[in-house]
Formats: C-alpha cells, sequence, structure tokens
C-alpha cells in the first residue's frame, strides 16, 4: 500500500472552505486513479504561497514527513506547494532525501525540471501582480479614498467603495485609548479596562495588548487619529 498526503491550500479571505473542499476532491480522484491510499489531509486556509512562515498546515505535513507517515505528497498544482523558488526547492530536497515523492492532480509525478519550472513561473506570478497591484493602490490614496480594508473608527459609506465617514462611538474609544496611553496606561491595562466596560473589540471579541500593539500572526487594524 502507497500512502498519499493531499495539501491544499488558498491564498486569500476573498476565497473560501469550497476552495479547499475541491482541491482535496480533485486530489482524492488522483489518487484512485493512481492506486494510492489517502492517509492524511492538511490544508491551509487564506494563506500566501510566497512563504512556508505562517503555514501551519505544511508545518504539520513537513513533521509527519519526517517520521515517514505518507510516501507521497499531492497537491493540485505546484503553486500550492509554494509560489516562492526557495521554499518549493528545500520542501522538495527535504522530501526527496525522505524518499517520498511529490505529485500534482494535474500533472502527475512531478520531475525536477517540471517542478523548478513551475515554481518558477509561480513567483514571477506573484512579482507581476505585485507591480500591477501598486499602481492601481496608489491611485486609490491619490484620490483620496482608503485602500485598505475596515478600519476602526470609520464606517464605509455605502455606494462609495473606498470612502468612509467617522463612527461617532469607534472613535470615541479611539481617542480614550490614545488618553489614556499618554498618561500612562500600558496597551494591557488600557484591555483591560475596555473590557471591564464591556466595550466590543474591533473583531467583536474582547481587547488585549496586541488588538492595540499589533503582531506578527494578525492583519494590521488601523485606529482613527
Amino acid at each position: 500500500m502507497t500512502r498519499a498526503a493531499i495539501y491544499a491550500r488558498y491564498s486569500t479571505d476573498l476565497q473560501n472552505d469550497r476552495s479547499i473542499e475541491d482541491q482535496i476532491a480533485l486530489c482524492r480522484a488522483y489518487a484512485e486513479r493512481a492506486k494510492l491510499t489517502v492517509v492524511e489531509v492538511y490544508a491551509d486556509r487564506a494563506q500566501s504561497g510566497s512563504s512556508a512562515i505562517n503555514r501551519f498546515g505544511w508545518q504539520k505535513l513537513m513533521r509527519d514527513a519526517d517520521v515517514k507517515a505518507f510516501n507521497v505528497v499531492i497537491a493540485e498544482d505546484v503553486d500550492r506547494i509554494s509560489r516562492d523558488q526557495a521554499d518549493y526547492h528545500a520542501a522538495v530536497k527535504r522530501l526527496a532525501f525522505l524518499d517520498i515523492g511529490l505529485h500534482t492532480a494535474h500533472g502527475g509525478q512531478i520531475s525536477g525540471i517540471e517542478g523548478s519550472v513551475g515554481s518558477m513561473m509561480s513567483e514571477f506570478f506573484l512579482d507581476n501582480l505585485r507591480h500591477k497591484t501598486r499602481p492601481g493602490l496608489t491611485g486609490v490614496v491619490r484620490s483620496g479614498r482608503h485602500a485598505g480594508g475596515r478600519a476602526y473608527g470609520y464606517r464605509l459609506i455605502p455606494g462609495r467603495p473606498g470612502e468612509f465617514s467617522i463612527d461617532k462611538d469607534e472613535a470615541a474609544i479611539v481617542g480614550r485609548i490614545f488618553a489614556e496611553y499618554n498618561a500612562g496606561k500600558t496597551p494591557r491595562d488600557i484591555a483591560y479596562g475596555l473590557n471591564h466596560d464591556r466595550v466590543p473589540s474591533p473583531r467583536g471579541g474582547t481587547w488585549n495588548a496586541s488588538t492595540l500593539n499589533g503582531n506578527h500572526g494578525s492583519r494590521p487594524r488601523h485606529l482613527a487619529e
């Protein structure tokens, strides 16, 4: 019996779990045709392929590879593994050392040259996307509109994309945060006070120090100034 692991990933929160399900279904169909037995499925939701750092599903797959939990990894395509050439080649080299093959639902077993070309094209895609996106965002900002997502302290103006008006209730909380910080309170103390007063956080839950400071694992959320 040849044991296979499936890896699925989508890159942005504009997609959804259906994308993961579709990828897994394609990989299962390939495994059946290739007479491979799927023993585990790994997935990363809304995670870019440009880096392996925050892809915990992929990291778990690689840890399980070290103990030979499977003999083959199946992904929909090479770009699901990585869109960074260095990360891709490091992963392939490690899998090859462990005698674990890499297959895709569309191309079957991936050769060294095929994988290298695929990872190179994936990285070119990201570079090209950055070049096309940056001028568009610059134009949005130049026109006085907001180029990002939800901004605490503001609310979207219906029918006017990228334009915001001040949310008076949230703006008052922003003013309180800055005033308390200026008075010497730590972010932890400020968060405690907000929770004590039952003020909803930007995501509707509780406040903590990282809500105010930000952290490497979450997207920045801007407070009204």
